[in-house]
């Protein structure tokens, strides 16, 4: 099991993906500042919500949600690193409207609250 805060290499290399999961992620990263749904992104890559999920799953290795919330987690964490911006914006600039499912997802990612993480950032935080 990889380290938290870093993804489980990916079942496919970038340039390997295929073109639907490249645009996907592209999308994925140029949002981050809100709620990013399965079907919206299946709907820019022209693919059904089912079988974009499914596709999405077998490239990348992890589930849609998954990436989405690794992807805000790690902005999250440079913005705790490298801001002084309060938690809660940090969180509502990622979309966030619960203070509480942030903090969850957050600590999930890195085994420590944000409060604990600007605080005490650890050494070997890697950026995906």
């Amino acid at each position: 099991m990889p380290p938290k805060g870093t993804i489980p290499i990916e079942k496919t290399s970038f340039l390997e993906q295929k073109k639907e999961i490249k645009i996907a992620k592209r999308y994925i990263k140029l949002h981050l500042h809100r709620t990013i749904t399965l079907e919206e992104t299946a709907n820019k890559v022209f693919l059904s919500p089912y079988y974009f999920s499914k596709l999405f799953k077998s490239e990348v290795g992890i589930t849609f949600i998954a990436y989405v919330n690794h992807q805000k987690m790690i902005h999250a964490s440079e913005l705790l690193r490298n801001s002084d911006l309060t938690i809660s914006h940090i969180a509502q600039s990622l979309g966030f409207t619960q203070m509480s499912y942030f903090s969850k997802t957050f600590k999930k990612e890195f085994e420590m609250t944000p409060k604990e993480y600007r605080k005490n950032p650890p050494l070997n935080h890697k950026k995906n």
